[in-house]
């Protein structure tokens, strides 16, 4: 057994659910969408969605199709995060009218790098 298992098992006798409440492929499928949701939204956005899930399981939405739609959703906040980049100001700044020499001068005249090993010198 693993913590995960044994805090499962604790929680759902504190809160008097059958021990089957989450079966192994809908808690693989809450992790997943956490981690989904936290990666394409906010990080703190995925365990209260999850909260929401459950609210609307209680109301009778399948958990797997909640899952679905929450999936659907993350996946088209993170499609708007990625078009709202490629805008022309941020295609200017991955431009070669950037590699001018004066910028090469600067670059050129810039203190060395310090050392990356830790040690001052």
């Amino acid at each position: 057994m693993s913590t995960l298992d044994d805090w499962l098992r604790e929680t759902t006798a504190a809160l008097k659910l059958p021990t089957d409440a989450i079966p192994a492929d809908l808690r693989n499928d809450l992790l997943d969408l956490t981690r989904e949701v936290a990666h394409n939204v906010a990080r703190i956005a995925g365990p209260l969605t999850c909260y929401l899930l459950g609210m609307a399981a209680a109301q009778g939405v399948a958990p797997s199709a909640a899952v679905d739609t929450i999936r659907q959703l993350a996946l088209a906040h993170a499609a708007l995060d990625t078009a709202a980049l490629d805008t022309p100001a941020n295609a200017a700044l991955d431009t070669p009218a950037l590699n001018t020499p004066a910028n090469a001068a600067l670059d050129a005249a810039a203190p060395a790098a310090a050392p990356t090993d830790g040690v001052a010198e």
